[in-house]
């Protein structure tokens, strides 16, 4: 990376983003605007950079991690060849407690000044895997779809122990929990294409079937993963 001369703050909402630019606390490039968290927004954010004359190269973008709201940004700018330092929202405001800025449309001047003041130590953020992502959200997914098939499973059991029985309380169970086992169903042939993609990624499974399960990490949530792994055929 080439010596970064402009530290650009954002601060992520749901809905919206600010962005501040420096080149030290005594240099302000542009004062906190604000921008849509759409592709909008970025591209928006993009002409004011170039208007700037403001270098991928020579630039660093320090946000706090706010989840999927940083998401669509992040990936953006990375594609636009942007280093993006990602920080730990606790992080930042233990080393910004003292700054005289207290609402949210200046924090992304503070978040500027932070990654200009630490820039040796920022940790700089790296695109996910795509299939790797997708495996991610579709275990999630999985087990969320498990624990409401195994609730329904137990409410069906109490309801069939029941003197008098209800039909069509059973019946709409017994509907539920076959659709339950039909999306799961449908999200294991959905992994198992998304890991065919990539051979590395089909390897690394082949692997994992070979040795203890706790020896080998995927980036993915272990938990998750072992049970959809070693799941029952």
């Amino acid at each position: 990376m080439q010596t970064i001369k402009y530290f650009i703050g954002f601060d992520i909402s749901a809905d919206d983003f600010s962005a501040s630019c420096i080149t030290s606390p005594d240099n302000l490039v542009f004062s906190t605007q604000k921008f849509s968290n759409s592709i909008d927004g970025a591209n928006e954010l993009l002409s004011l950079l170039s208007k700037h004359n403001i270098k991928q190269s020579e630039s660093i973008v320090c946000m706090e991690a706010t989840g999927v709201y940083s998401e669509s940004i992040s990936y953006f700018l990375a594609s636009k060849g942007f280093a993006i330092s990602i920080e730990a929202p606790h992080k930042i405001k233990n080393k910004t407690k003292d700054s005289p800025r207290k609402n949210d449309f200046i924090d992304a001047l503070a978040i500027a000044e932070y990654a200009y003041r630490y820039s040796d130590k920022l940790p700089i953020w790296k695109p996910g895997n795509e299939i790797l992502q997708q495996i991610q959200v579709l275990l999630t997914t999985r087990e969320h779809l498990s624990v409401q098939m195994i609730a329904n499973i137990s409410a069906l059991k109490t309801l069939k122990h029941k003197h008098y029985q209800t039909p069509l309380a059973n019946r709409i169970y017994e509907q539920t929990i076959n659709k339950l086992k039909e999306h799961i169903k449908l999200i294991d042939l959905e992994i198992k294409t998304l890991i065919d993609k990539d051979d590395s990624f089909k390897n690394k499974i082949s692997l994992a079937k070979s040795v203890p399960r706790s020896w080998i990490t995927f980036g993915c949530k272990s938990s998750c993963f072992n049970k959809w792994l070693y799941r029952a055929p």
